[in-house]
């Protein structure tokens, strides 16, 4: 029997390994499987970055549980085999089954083909670690009968080796781009997705559905390939490659990838209807762009076709699909309202696209004065200009003058485009407006794209500000005046200067006309586009903001005049909340700060401020509600430069939306620290990473600590973490002189807390040894606790409670498609007593009824084509879409100070289910938003009660969500922190 993992790596390291009488080592290697590196051996990677520069690299390791101590050597080779960094580690320093960050220079930035090496030369069979590899159809991994690490490779060496075909190192790359929000596609031509079709890959299907494919292909218009997924990396010209759906997600990701260099679609099959899962299908988004199905699907943004009894037809039918969503026809809607002068310089930014695609312009008279003819002439001169003939526009005239916003609704009803981009006429769009917006577009994630806008010409001339903004691609987000510079991707960015639809998705009017300004002194002004995005928000679109795509307003003088724009603005406002007055509550942060700024801009400019009754109505509507100055508290503080290092990333995440600068040391021998987990949340822009050696403490403000109880005694782990879980940490402490403020993300550890089964006495007992010798080595410094049973439990010297905080815009509502959602897996068996698994199995025992019970949360991948923070936004996106499916959240949870999992799911209006611990009898009202209690009986009859009363679980739904966007408002937190801030510096 094996006794342990190391036990287990040994003997299938000897598998692994044959060793000639020379003693050159062959490698019979696995894509996944983790590859001991002997004396003798290295391993080298042929990495291409494409067209990103690498800032950072990264390497998967196992050490078994830390018992090794041998040397590893790993090396960084250019194109031209010559050393780019070379550093050599203990193994004892690395985290086991953890990617392993090189300690590159800052300024380290390499871009094309390099090599990376890994060896081990004192390594032994007892004592040594492996590296994990994974599959690559267009890779392979050379294995070396020697230890090179060299100050350059030999092309005989790298010759003399073995080459894996299919195998790569398990490495992660951080990317420098000069825009963390860019989703550039390269363009396809009509040609490139269609032409004569004859030519399918099928790869991954057993013999019946290969043989059920082959009837379908009776008239053998098709020539058909049946393949192993290493013939995707050759040369051959595949035109569409077909995968089962029920294929294993990590595979059919690995072949996505590989096609989509090719620019060869990929389309999944579903030949049973019991291959039609809801995980499959959202898996399947991310990967596959259709799916031929049996059984037409509705929860799905995947292209669909039906089987039919020739295979031709569902396959040529989705790539004509594929190639509107490639390269659609695209709409512009705009309004004539009397801006002539602006025309010729947006017309020209038309005619300036890099978009090869079908354009119309649909253009709305509505009637506030003659521009007809000076679009007439400008498109005239501009199509001489540059030969374009995709490009066209057709005027639709009002009879009377109706506002804006039934000529854009009349506008993007005439629009014959797959997207509708709907933009002011005095706005002029940069060259790869379009194409950005196309290129957002395709990914099956969103309906709806926006970007930076409301850049003001001030002044400049047109050419000259929008040649200056090209130039610089950072610049733009930064002149950009959005209404959510927190929260890029929300519907209080849906300004229509910078928007874009597919035309798919407009089931209804986008405007609602009672917002249209027009020519009646009696219109309001404005906020028409926040009350269309907070509909489609709503309706749970997916909104993604690229940075790609940005317009200029070219300024001019007003057609409203100054002292009557706040009170038509005013007027329109207080429409917003009349029609959603739950909008007060779930964009609290910009509704109180927009409605100051109005108030004061009325005073300013409006004679009669002080008889405004939409004002004082709105002052009214907003009395009672919850408003923590953030912007007066930010103002006392200067803007800090705060170190720190990484940690708790969903924690750090939230406080960096302070707006303060974080910088996130590494090196400092906890490897954890040393790079972002970009599948739990974005890397926000206000944070960097810094060499511990590069650190000035003259350069900064403060220093923000985090740590759990394991930081001290990790040996009452069970070997669970080792000595490095808290050397940030202690290094911190002990040799930074900076103000400091620390949260604690833990409680005090407990006999039994990491030992399944544990049967003594002192079951869940504190280690006071353990809690009084941590408390007393932070005894300085201020401690930021989570919930207040933690802060009693703890008994720290200083210390504060601040509640976690979460943006309501990110949290859509519930769709209370699913039943019971509760925590399961190797964290929660792990530490049973501390996560509440035993409370877990009695809840749910044999005599739980079948149809009610629970599911593990299950997020699917981005596309495979995101990586870094375009990856991150869309994960989290995908976390909180999985989360608001389900109906019931159960926490079992017994130790975890105010778990973020149970905060959450009420922030989109699931029920929480909780035991009874740290603060939850604070906001759970019984029966009201929620229940709670530590009898499993009364537990599982809550659970069963609300399973079968759907009716009162969304009422208790509406409930929670109230109450979590009320407590948990991200407003009241940033608010507290910037008190702390104030305190400490």
């Amino acid at each position: 029997m094996i006794n342990n993992i190391f036990d287990f790596l040994i003997k299938y390291a000897r598998k692994m390994f044959r060793v000639n009488e020379a003693g050159c080592v062959g490698l019979n290697i696995e894509p996944g499987s983790a590859i001991v590196v002997s004396s003798g051996l290295t391993l080298l990677q042929e990495v291409d970055t494409g067209p990103d520069k690498i800032l950072t690299i990264s390497i998967l390791f196992g050490t078994f549980r830390r018992q090794n101590t041998c040397s590893v050597e790993i090396c960084v080779y250019s194109d031209t085999y010559e050393v780019l960094h070379k550093e050599t580690v203990s193994a004892s320093q690395l985290a086991d089954n953890a990617y392993y960050s090189l300690l590159l220079p800052d300024d380290f930035s390499y871009k094309g083909r390099f090599y990376i090496s890994v060896a081990s030369p004192d390594a032994t069979r007892a004592n040594c670690v492996a590296v994990w590899c994974a599959w690559d159809p267009g890779s392979s991994l050379v294995s070396l009968p020697s230890n090179i690490a060299k100050t350059k490779l030999s092309t005989t060496e790298i010759v003399s080796g073995r080459r894996h075909a299919g195998v790569a190192l398990n490495t992660t790359f951080g990317r420098l781009r000069s825009k963390s929000r860019c989703y550039y596609r390269e363009a396809i031509s009509t040609e490139n997705i269609i032409g004569d079709l004859r030519v399918v890959l099928l790869l991954g299907f057993d013999e019946n559905a290969a043989n059920e494919i082959k009837l379908m292909n009776y008239k053998q218009n098709l020539d058909l390939h049946f393949a192993n997924v290493e013939e995707l990396g050759g040369d051959n010209k595949w035109q569409v490659v077909l995968i089962p759906l029920s294929y294993d997600n990590e595979r059919a990701r690995v072949i996505a990838r590989a096609s989509r260099k090719k620019n060869i679609p990929i389309f999944t099959v579903a030949l049973d209807e019991s291959d039609l899962t809801q995980k499959a299908l959202d898996n399947a988004v991310s990967y596959a762009d259709g799916i031929i199905s049996c059984k037409t699907v509705e929860a799905t943004r995947l292209l669909q076709a039906p089987i039919g009894d020739e295979l031709y037809i569902p396959i040529h039918d989705l790539l004509v699909k594929y190639q509107c969503r490639r390269l659609p026809e695209v709409s512009i809607v705009t309004i004539l309202s009397g801006k002539a002068d602006q025309l010729k310089w947006v017309i020209e930014s038309y005619f300036n696209q890099s978009y090869s695609g079908g354009i119309e312009v649909i253009y709305v008279d509505d009637c506030f004065g003659d521009s007809e003819s000076v679009v007439a002439e400008e498109f005239l001169k501009n199509r001489d200009r540059t030969q374009r003939a995709n490009i066209s526009y057709k005027i639709l005239r009002n009879e009377r003058n109706i506002g804006n916003c039934q000529s854009r609704n009349r506008g993007v009803q005439a629009a014959s485009g797959d997207i509708v981009i709907i933009i002011d006429a005095d706005c002029m769009l940069n060259k790869d407006f379009i194409s950005s917006h196309v290129s957002a577009q395709s990914f099956l994630d969103c309906e709806v794209v926006i970007g930076p806008h409301n850049i003001e010409t001030n002044g400049a001339h047109p050419r000259t500000k929008m040649q200056d903004l090209e130039s610089n691609p950072a610049q733009p987000l930064i002149e950009s005046e959005l209404q959510d510079r927190i929260f890029l991707d929300g519907f209080l960015n849906c300004i229509t200067r910078n928007f874009s639809i597919k035309k798919s998705a407009v089931t209804e009017d986008l405007f609602d006309s009672d917002f249209s300004y027009s020519l009646s002194p009696e219109s309001g002004f404005g906020w028409e586009d926040v009350e269309m995005g907070y509909r489609l928000y709503k309706r749970g679109l997916g909104i993604k903001f690229t940075e790609d795509a940005f317009s200029v307003h070219i300024s001019h003088p007003s057609s409203v005049p100054e002292s009557e724009k706040p009170r038509k603005s005013i007027k329109n406002f207080r429409k917003l909340f009349i029609k959603h007055p739950e909008l007060r509550d779930v964009a609290r942060r910009w509704a109180s700060s927009t409605l100051d700024e109005l108030a004061k801009w009325s005073a300013k400019c409006d004679g009669a401020h002080e008889e405004n009754i939409d004002l004082a109505e709105l002052k009214k509507l907003f009395e009672g509600a919850p408003r923590p100055d953030i912007v007066g508290l930010n103002n006392r503080v200067k803007k800090l430069r705060i170190l720190t290092y990484r940690w708790h990333v969903p924690h750090q995440y939230e406080l960096y939306k302070s707006g303060h600068d974080f910088f996130l040391v590494k090196g400092t021998g906890s490897p954890m620290s040393d790079s972002w987990e970009y599948g739990q949340r974005p890397f926000p822009s206000n944070a960097q990473f810094i060499n511990i050696d590069d650190v000035r403490e003259s350069d900064f403000d403060l220093a923000i600590l985090h740590f759990d109880e394991n930081v001290l005694n990790y040996e009452n782990t069970n070997g669970t973490v080792g000595a490095d879980w808290g050397a940030a940490f202690r290094h911190f402490v002990e040799h930074v002189n900076l103000p400091k403020v620390a949260v604690c993300h833990g409680t005090p550890q407990f006999y039994g807390q990491y030992t399944p089964g544990y049967e003594k006495s002192d079951l869940m007992t504190v280690i006071e040894p353990a809690r009084s010798a941590l408390v007393e080595y932070v005894k300085d410094i201020e401690i930021v606790c989570n919930s207040h049973q933690a802060r009693m439990e703890w008994g720290f010297h200083k210390s504060r409670v601040i509640w976690h905080g979460f943006d309501p815009v990110e949290f859509l509502p519930a769709t209370y498609s699913k039943g019971i959602l509760s925590p399961l897996g190797p964290l929660v068996s792990s530490r049973p007593y501390y996560r509440g698994f035993y409370l877990y199995q009695e809840v749910f025992s044999e005599s739980f009824p079948h149809e009610f019970r629970p599911e593990t949360l299950c997020v699917p991948n981005p596309d495979v084509e995101y990586i870094d923070n375009v990856f991150a936004v869309a994960k989290y996106k995908n976390y909180i879409d999985q989360i608001r499916k389900y109906s019931v959240y159960f926490n079992p949870t017994l130790r975890s100070p105010m778990p973020r999992a149970r905060c959450e799911p009420m922030m989109c209006g699931v029920v929480t289910v909780s035991a009874h611990n740290h603060d939850v009898d604070l906001f759970i009202r019984n029966g009201v938003n929620g229940f709670y209690s530590n009898d499993p009986n009364e537990l599982r009859g809550q659970l069963i009660y609300l399973m079968k009363n759907p009716g009162v679980n969304r009422k208790m739904g509406a409930e929670a969500r109230k109450t979590a966007i009320n407590l948990f408002n991200h407003d009241r937190y940033l608010a507290d922190w910037s008190v702390l801030f104030g305190e400490s510096v």
